[in-house]
């Protein structure tokens, strides 16, 4: 039986706690799923002081934070993929329009 591989298991320590999962898409991935949930919390934590989140709970914010950061990482892609292709159009225009004269 072959082992899974260790290196696409995380833990991440929110609230004193440890969570493993698998996540395929690397350290970068998970730092900023980590921030994410950190931050998350950490807001929710000081409206309500003293409450807990329990492990069940824990587990949906840990997969919607992954959602989210997988939106934001595609959002960005996109956003760099328009300004090279207006980088891009905005040369051949200069191209065409020649020399300011």
């Amino acid at each position: 039986m072959k082992e899974p591989e260790t290196e696409n298991y995380y833990t991440i320590d929110i609230n004193r706690k440890k969570y493993t999962f698998f996540c395929s898409d690397g350290e970068q991935h998970v730092q900023k799923l980590r921030e994410k949930l950190t931050r998350i919390i950490g807001d929710l934590s000081s409206q309500e002081p003293g409450h807990v989140l329990s492990n069940y709970a824990m587990k949906i914010a840990l997969l919607l934070a992954d959602e989210a950061v997988r939106e934001e990482t595609v959002r960005l892609d996109q956003q760099d993929d328009v300004i090279e292709s207006l980088n891009s159009m905005l040369l051949e225009l200069d191209d065409v329009l020649g020399p300011e004269g």
